[in-house]
């Protein structure tokens, strides 16, 4: 982690948090819907939050970071935060990774379909201006916060810099949990 100097402002407010609402530590990471690397460790990440060594320890936010680079990123990202309106963020962001290999932009509705979700109400939120500004102000935080790659990690505000390693992240995790109890 950058040790010093000013953490990041990085605005939680009107995303959903995974873990104990009291968990003393913050960690924010921007994925994209379409990146490998964010699909095999956020899922992990999400596991250990809830079931794992950082129970009780760490709030998890994710959020949406897509890139130009990856094919259906944007829609990706759309899809699973129209899911937000209905209160399945969480659950279509680990649907959608889970089933990674079968993405396509017809395979959003699917997905919404399997939660199951309020497909016209999901649809709706998907196409409203309101669900992409959200999407671009997730995007330009991030920029302004220095992200350029994806999983992006921030402790406490913090960007973490080292090795994208579940064990390492973990231990990094319960390092400042301990630092700040």
């Amino acid at each position: 982690m950058i040790p010093t100097g000013t953490p990041a402002e990085i605005n939680i407010a009107d995303w959903p948090a995974l873990g104990a609402p009291d968990a003393p530590v913050v960690a924010v990471a921007y994925v994209c819907l379409r990146c490998p690397f964010c699909a095999s460790l956020t899922p992990q990440l999400m596991d250990a939050v809830v079931n794992g060594p950082l129970a009780g320890k760490v709030r998890l936010y994710v959020k949406m970071f897509p890139l130009k680079s990856h094919p259906g990123s944007s829609q990706g990202a759309l899809a699973t935060m129209a899911a937000m309106s209905q209160g399945k963020y969480w659950e279509y962001l680990t649907l959608a990774y889970s089933d990674y290999e079968h993405f396509s932009e017809d395979q959003l509705a699917v997905w919404a379909e399997q939660l199951p979700l309020d497909t016209a109400g999901w649809k709706a939120a998907y196409d409203d201006d309101a669900t992409r500004n959200a999407l671009v102000e997730s995007k330009r935080e991030g920029i302004v916060n220095g992200v350029d790659a994806t999983p992006t990690l921030f402790i406490d505000g913090r960007r973490y810099q080292a090795h994208l390693d579940l064990a390492q992240i973990v231990d990094m995790l319960e390092e400042e949990h301990d630092r700040v109890v």
